[in-house]
């Protein structure tokens, strides 16, 4: 933006989810403001190798090996039995490793969306800080890990031409 002309440039610690949760004012659409803690599986893809994340396996079996090589390296599980136990191990992953890291970004991972209310609200009461959660949940990602696989595999392969009819 600099380069543009933009004279007064900032980047935005936490993007617009930090400065919703720091109380500060926001215009637009309200829909879109209540998405601000979702995180898109393209974008996960493309943060996938950035050191600053936790990601907090909420899932009920386990984020399986062959999709971990395509997660941040940080993983941390808190697959409880019961939601109080689950937000009560989050908290703690959270609160641990912020300790060596207090601008550490949290990822939630669970099977899908449908969990995400309950820990969310639970969260929020408990002064976690901000969490972001994955959109679609592990579902979703892994259809788009393979969507991106089998493009790289389609561009390694030589070109097809029909073949001529004559």
């Amino acid at each position: 933006l600099k380069d543009a002309g933009f004279r007064s440039v900032s980047v935005l610690d936490g993007g617009l989810y930090a400065w919703q949760q720091a109380g500060k004012p926001l215009v637009g659409d309200p829909m879109a403001q209540a998405r601000l803690d979702r995180m898109s599986a393209g974008e996960l893809f493309a943060e996938r190798l950035y050191t600053g994340w936790l990601v907090v396996d909420a899932t009920a079996k386990g984020i399986p090996a062959d999709l971990r090589k395509w997660l941040p390296g940080n993983i941390a599980p808190a697959r409880q039995k019961t939601a109080n136990e689950q937000v009560a191990a989050i908290r703690a992953v959270v609160a641990r490793q912020r300790q060596a890291n207090a601008r550490l970004n949290v990822l939630v991972v669970a099977d899908s969306d449908a969990r995400y209310e309950r820990l969310d609200a639970a969260l929020a009461k408990g002064g976690t800080g901000p969490v972001l959660y994955l959109e679609g949940g592990l579902s979703a990602y892994r259809a788009y890990v393979n969507q991106q696989v089998a493009m790289w595999a389609q561009q390694n392969q030589p070109p097809r031409f029909p073949s001529c009819r004559s």
